[in-house]
């Protein structure tokens, strides 16, 4: 996410927390107890505790002194829990590129230990890094009433989405279970096979085939239970989306604790924010958000010494932790969202991200590092852009380590107590290169 001078904070519902569980068995006079301990408490507690300072230099032998780091313009927010290292192959990155040449004055990683980059977890940061953030964000009590209500219709709208889905498989599970949509399959089945003897046109017959295999995996699937299990699942998927829109309309119909809520919770995982192009508002914003405007104008009176900076806040709490399965990105673990073909052909997918997944603390930082453009007119690239070029630094870097071995284009390398990842498959201590 680029974030320009004008409030604009993404809102995100996030997972609940799955603690791990252990099963303990103890063996008794007359046969096993088996007991099921959540272990989540040990979980917690080990998660609280700070990880130590120290570059995995045994591992990356190119990892950036803090000197380096100082002359390139380039500070490092950390936290206790989530250390972040950068190898020399961040200067093939055209923010970093410019950074080291001087052509803006520095760049800041702020590492958020939160499930989101809410205003709460702002509150949390370092000075400078918080008056950054509070600048260009709107706390969820500045909210307009009409903010308020066009989320109500919104949540509304998604829960009388989710219920007619609901409606529509049970009919067709109504249907099954007579055994009336079988019925209508066999039929449908017998009449592809009697046209594809009829018909004389190839091209017309190959049509008819496919339809025919269509209908034919149908049949197959009703017989074995796949279609049954199917209508299942997604009955009870949108019984879900049904119950957490009804859990966020109750919150969001009592104000005081949407915005108590909005301010813990809401926010996006990442955020870009370039202090030379973003000084002015624009004008639909003024006096919509006094409090902004202020925050704004006080942050470039009292802290000149931030023009032409940059400041990329990464979330490295909660689900969004750094994990090793997340190092050594491969091309394969991208996901397009299925509607971007749709507005491609329109010509609207730029205001979009492209992919879906995957999407970790290594993604969001290439992401936000992409959204810079260093020469041109525009203040930060589009989401679909800076998606597009995350996707091709991570062809690039797949392709030059698996033909050679080189790592050095996955110059991010965070630091946690999870476990080191040099490649996917070996785990041996605590860092992972992403």
């Amino acid at each position: 996410m680029s974030q320009e001078a004008e409030p604009g904070v993404q809102h995100h519902r996030l997972s609940r927390r799955t603690f791990l569980k252990g099963t303990v068995v103890t063996i008794g006079g007359v046969g096993a107890v088996l007991v099921e301990v959540n272990l989540g408490w040990i979980r917690s507690l080990l998660d609280k505790l700070p990880v130590p300072d120290v570059p995995p230099r045994e591992k990356f032998n190119d990892l950036l002194e803090p000197e380096q780091l100082r002359i390139n313009g380039i500070r490092i927010y950390q936290t206790s829990r989530v250390k972040l290292y950068l190898r020399e192959g961040i200067f093939d990155f055209p923010l970093f590129k410019d950074a080291k040449e001087g052509k803006i004055v520095g760049v800041n990683i702020v590492l958020v230990d939160h499930t989101s980059l809410s205003w709460n977890a702002s509150e949390k940061l370092s000075e400078e890094a918080r008056l950054v953030w509070q600048a260009f964000s709107v706390h969820p009590q500045e909210e307009p009433e009409d903010y308020w209500r066009s989320k109500i219709k919104q949540a509304e709208d998604d829960v009388k989405s989710a219920q007619e889905r609901i409606q529509s498989w049970q009919e067709r599970m109504s249907k099954f279970t007579t055994g009336e949509y079988q019925k209508e399959v066999e039929e449908s089945i017998a009449d592809y096979q009697r046209w594809i003897q009829e018909i004389t046109s190839p091209q017309l017959r190959g049509e008819y085939e496919e339809s025919l295999r269509y209908w034919e995996e149908k049949l197959r699937k009703i017989k074995n239970g796949e279609l049954k299990k199917e209508y299942e699942e997604n009955i009870a998927s949108n019984q879900s989306l049904a119950d957490e829109g009804n859990k966020e309309l109750a919150i969001l119909r009592d104000q005081p604790r949407a915005i108590a809520h909005e301010a813990e919770n809401g926010g996006p995982q990442g955020s870009f924010t370039r202090l030379d192009r973003y000084q002015k508002m624009k004008e639909e914003y003024k006096g919509k958000y006094p409090q902004l405007e202020q925050r704004h104008k006080e942050l470039f009176v009292n802290y000149p010494e931030l023009h032409n900076q940059v400041f990329i806040y990464i979330v490295v709490g909660g689900e969004f932790k750094p994990h090793p399965q997340q190092s050594y990105l491969e091309p394969g673990w991208f996901q397009e969202y299925p509607w971007i073909p749709q507005l491609r052909d329109v010509g609207r997918e730029k205001a979009y991200h492209r992919y879906s997944e995957p999407f970790t603390a290594g993604t969001t930082l290439r992401h936000e590092a992409f959204h810079y453009e260093s020469e041109g007119e525009k203040s930060a690239a589009d989401e679909y852009d800076a998606d597009t070029r995350v996707f091709e630094s991570v062809v690039s870097a797949w392709e030059k380590y698996q033909q050679t071995g080189d790592t050095s284009s996955y110059p991010f390398v965070f630091v946690t107590r999870e476990g080191i990842t040099v490649t996917k498959k070996l785990v041996t201590s605590s860092m992972q290169g992403l």
